[in-house]
């Protein structure tokens, strides 16, 4: 069964037309497969915070971009657990 591509995955891929920019020189100027490039658009990985960091510098675009606007956030545990706990209960 194919998996839905994700929203990162279509804005991604957006912002890469729009930018003239295929994934093989996308993936040349990150140092990374064009394979993994395929992978993130077709939402059977997601990319790490540092390489959306890494992508919104080449393509030139906001960082907070992806992450405001995407679904990352419920789709990466690694990120999520990352995110610190604030408890609004007062000490005992």
């Amino acid at each position: 069964m194919k998996k839905k591509r994700s929203f990162f995955g279509k804005q991604f891929k957006k912002i890469m037309l729009e930018k003239d920019i295929n994934q093989r020189e996308l993936a040349d100027r990150l140092g990374i497969t064009k394979a993994m490039i395929t992978n993130w658009i077709s939402g059977v990985r997601n990319p790490s915070l540092d390489s959306i960091k890494k992508i919104s510098s080449v393509l030139d675009i906001d960082y907070n971009y992806f992450i405001e606007n995407s679904d990352l956030f419920f789709t990466a545990p690694f990120i999520i657990s990352s995110v610190p706990f604030i408890s609004h209960e007062k000490p005992e």
